[in-house]
């Protein structure tokens, strides 16, 4: 969208008028514009992946999420939205997504998942289940097996080469590693509510801004919604865009399960699941080849479509990796 354009639907919600619409460099999946006012005032604009293309509510998870969490300064605050249009206006943060990652952040986003901890008790039956939520060992298999499906139907010879020699056999040893892991009776069992957390799903400094003052700001909230905590430990751990040292990763895990030892089979829940969603997140890199998560990604950024082959080859190195990973610690955590 050009930003004349995106300038005139935005001034159709905007509380203030419009001086001009700047975009900037994507975010993944969605495309985000600064705003700046007459009055000199700034604001991020938001616009969500076309819902014939992804029919996830992106918008409305987000604004509501935030609406529930801004006053805490961990979340940006929602300003305006519409829509039929797609597009959510928030208030502009000064920051810039965290270089080196020390212990400082790790404490902040533990006491960020405190405060949503104290939330769910509250407000769990206002937000539905987050994306992909994961409430089960069962579900987390479906999960895994329906995008090695969907994989499968993709004519790309290396893609398929891969899947043949790496995924599928790494699969195989890992359902049944993980599932007499499990805890006892429990592998086909929904998680009951008051066990899950209201989560941000997708976690991690990758989607966070440094203040000057060095407090952090949790941005992209799109897939916000109920979940294991078990999701929201092992995400942050097998996000390829966090790049954690061994000590925050323990920093990280052990203050995890401080916070939900109330919670007496996660230790083990999070044991026996932390190899599926190693391998999970190797599904989820090679999207680029899937044509719906290929045009989620040339909406965030257009100048993509001209690089796909070489994506491709990079995403799939990385989904070796992770295999590799996994493999060499005999499916075990190495940070339990």
């Amino acid at each position: 969208m050009p930003d004349s354009e995106c300038k005139v639907l935005a001034q159709t919600f905007c509380p203030e008028q419009i001086e001009s619409v700047t975009q900037l460099p994507g975010r993944g999946n969605s495309r985000i514009y600064r705003v700046l006012a007459n009055s000199g005032n700034t604001y991020a604009l938001k616009s969500y992946p076309d819902l014939l293309i992804d029919p996830r509510l992106r918008l409305r998870n987000e604004v509501k999420a935030c609406g529930l969490l801004e006053h805490l300064r961990f979340t940006p605050r929602s300003v305006a939205h519409d829509e039929e249009l797609n597009l959510a206006l928030f208030e502009w943060v000064d920051g810039e997504v965290p270089g080196t990652i020390e212990t400082t952040h790790i404490d902040q986003a533990l006491a960020f998942v405190k405060i949503l901890k104290k939330f769910s008790e509250g407000f769990q039956n206002e937000f539905p289940e987050a994306s992909e939520a994961c409430l089960s060992g069962a579900e987390l298999f479906f999960q895994v097996q329906e995008r090695i499906r969907k994989l499968e139907s993709i004519n790309n010879l290396e893609l398929q080469n891969f899947l043949e020699t790496s995924i599928k056999p790494l699969w195989d040893e890992i359902q049944e590693w993980s599932e007499s892991k499990w805890p006892a009776d429990s592998f086909g069992k929904e998680l009951t509510q008051s066990k899950q957390i209201l989560s941000p799903s997708d976690f991690g400094f990758h989607n966070s801004l440094q203040r000057i003052d060095g407090s952090l700001c949790f941005i992209d909230l799109e897939y916000f919604g109920r979940d294991d905590p078990v999701k929201l430990i092992a995400d942050f751990l097998w996000h390829p865009a966090m790049d954690l040292k061994p000590a925050h990763e323990t920093q990280w895990l052990r203050g995890m399960f401080r916070t939900f030892d109330q919670d007496l089979d996660l230790p083990q829940r999070f044991r026996a699941a932390w190899p599926i969603y190693g391998i999970r997140w190797a599904l989820i890199m090679l999207n680029e080849f899937r044509q719906d998560g290929w045009q989620k990604r040339v909406h965030a950024m257009q100048k993509l479509q001209q690089s796909r082959k070489q994506r491709q080859e990079r995403q799939l190195w990385k989904a070796a990796e992770v295999c590799r990973y996994i493999r060499r610690e005999n499916l075990e955590c190495p940070y339990v």
